[in-house]
């Protein structure tokens, strides 16, 4: 820090201090920056996220979701979780292989390079997650299978370009800058959507409406 440097703490419990400091650097951060800075593009790769973390009722559930690779290096400590009594402790340690990408401090998209083998697949989901295998089956069995035959390393990233475009333009909003931008309250001006369907429109499609729905 140096001389008329602004330093601000939070203290809390959990992601709370973060969360608040992320506000604070958000809403504020722009009111400092020279004009220069304000139409420079920064961007930075996130990635070691952790897999796990201690959600409601201190139940763990996954960071990103349950279909997460775990980072190579994990790998030990994660089938240690069922070896060693199921402490949590050493599951909150684990990284996935997931990741963001950031430009000016705003998340234009994100990715992982996903699960891809029915047993350790059901590892997280029943010894980790606490999932019956009762409940795996009757909600993943479609993956498994797939899984099961024959299923090639994989992963995904998607991207929001109206961020990017955001950025780029210097606007204020994303209203800015995509095609059809809703209002408020969920209305599409451009096209009047949504709309009353009229029965013509049913009868075409076969549908039927719902009466006092």
């Amino acid at each position: 820090a140096r001389s008329g440097d602004l330093l601000i703490c939070a203290v809390g419990i959990g992601d709370d201090p973060c969360e608040a400091l992320g506000y604070v650097r958000s809403t504020f951060g722009p009111d400092f920056m020279t004009e220069d800075e304000k139409h420079k593009l920064d961007f930075l790769w996130i990635t070691d996220f952790p897999m796990f973390e201690v959600g409601a009722n201190q139940k763990l559930k996954c960071s990103h979701h349950p279909f997460t690779m775990p980072n190579a290096e994990d790998t030990v400590a994660l089938r240690d979780y069922a070896n060693k009594g199921n402490s949590i402790d050493g599951l909150l340690q684990i990284r996935g292989q997931s990741f963001d990408l950031v430009c000016n401090g705003i998340e234009l998209g994100g990715g992982s390079v996903r699960i891809h083998t029915e047993e350790l697949q059901r590892y997280i989901l029943e010894e980790c997650l606490g999932h019956t295998p009762e409940q795996v089956e009757a909600t993943f069995q479609h993956l498994l299978s797939a899984f099961s035959v024959g299923c090639p390393p994989h992963g995904g990233f998607a991207l929001g370009m109206d961020r990017l475009l955001m950025l780029m333009c210097n606007a204020q909003s994303l209203m800015d800058v995509i095609a059809f931008p809703k209002s408020t309250n969920g209305n599409e001006l451009m096209t009047g959507s949504p709309a009353v369907t009229s029965n013509e429109q049913l009868d075409e499609y076969n549908l039927r409406k719902k009466e006092n729905a």
